[in-house]
């Protein structure tokens, strides 16, 4: 890999180090895993907030869907960067991104926002989940399910089977109907 201008990080107990690209606003982390090299994106202001740690990566989630998180040690301890970049110290809180990438720290991109937020809200009568594939245990299609809020504000469904519609693509004719007419 070639690095224009390139400076590298605290060194680790490792052969790996992290190498960083700098240029005029915009640096880049290149983290060094075994099989990975992951970059991650900051302002040129936090350059030596970020010189200071040796960062590492891993992903969360399941296989299609993982999410890269980046973390230093200190003192034994996990420190997600966005948190220890932003100074969170309440478990309350936590840090997103405006862009939805992960990996992306600039300070315009970051924000602190309350765990909680989502639970805590109430869905309105016209929120719903949408449309779901029904499967059997053998993997054959049975129908399509809606889930959406009812008047009440409580999660329920409809149930679009085959039996009924005799089609599989006649229930999702009538399943997508029934959720762009849900109020």
């Amino acid at each position: 890999m070639l690095f224009d201008k390139i400076i590298e990080g605290k060194a680790h107990n490792t052969k790996y180090k992290n190498g960083y690209i700098i240029t005029d606003d915009i640096c880049e982390m290149h983290i060094f895993n075994k099989d990975k090299d992951v970059i991650v994106l900051f302002n040129k202001i936090d350059l030596n907030f970020f010189l200071n740690y040796f960062w590492c990566a891993f992903d969360v989630g399941r296989i299609g869907s993982k999410q890269i998180h980046i973390y230093t040690n200190i003192n034994r301890i996990h420190y997600k960067l966005g948190r220890l970049l932003l100074n969170v110290n309440n478990s309350n809180l936590k840090v997103e991104h405006k862009d939805r990438n992960s990996l992306n720290f600039c300070r315009n991109n970051i924000y602190i926002v309350n765990k909680n937020s989502k639970k805590n809200k109430i869905p309105s009568k016209t929120e719903y989940f949408g449309i779901s594939k029904v499967k059997q245990n053998t993997g054959k299609d049975t129908g399509y399910i809606v889930y959406y809020y009812d008047e009440n504000n409580k999660k329920t469904y409809k149930y679009f089977g085959i039996k009924k519609y005799k089609t599989l693509d006649k229930a999702k004719e009538k399943a997508i109907e029934f959720r762009s007419n849900v109020n």
